[in-house]
């Protein structure tokens, strides 16, 4: 079974969609840095639902290492949404670095660009009721979503490392 996790966020808990409904919203655009391996597709359809997305293809930085797009992606402020599983290993990219990091795990399809839409408006859903909602939330942390399960790492306060697995299929 997995672990629920209670977040306690201004002396206030979010155990429901309610409270999260009741927080103060402030309109703003998703600021994103998508990684070379998504598919255009999936990063036209991200700009379809409002997100400011940057595109490394399109930056002419696609030669460059993964170490550079991670710190360009937390310079920038922005998200780094990639297909890349590199990112999730904390040695490689370290978490108290990390800008936010949207793994997605497509797996295998007959159509695999619509399989990573599927998959990026799940993530899409999630960011924004994170960050529309809580401004910096998503810097120390990573969020992994497969078919199987969206799995969210990230950073408390006393600087410890936590995991949760936020859906799992049954």
């Amino acid at each position: 079974m997995a672990k629920v996790r209670t977040y306690v966020i201004n002396n206030r808990t979010a155990d429901d969609d309610a409270w999260w409904d009741a927080l103060p919203s402030r309109p703003r655009k998703l600021r994103l840095y998508v990684d070379e391996d998504v598919p255009a597709p999936s990063v036209y359809a991200l700009r379809g639902f409002g997100s400011d997305a940057l595109y490394v293809p399109e930056l002419g930085t696609k030669s460059r290492d993964d170490r550079y797009h991670y710190k360009e992606a937390r310079r920038l402020g922005r998200i780094l949404v990639t297909n890349d599983a590199d990112f999730w290993n904390d040695r490689l990219h370290p978490l108290a670095l990390s800008p936010g990091v949207v793994l997605i795990e497509c797996g295998t399809s007959r159509d695999p660009y619509q399989t990573a839409i599927l998959f990026y408006q799940l993530a899409l859903d999630v960011l924004l009721r994170g960050i529309s909602k809580i401004p910096g939330m998503w810097t120390q942390t990573k969020l992994r979503i497969s078919s199987e399960q969206v799995l969210l790492r990230m950073r408390t306060s006393t600087s410890s490392v936590e995991q949760d697995v936020l859906w799992a299929r049954s």
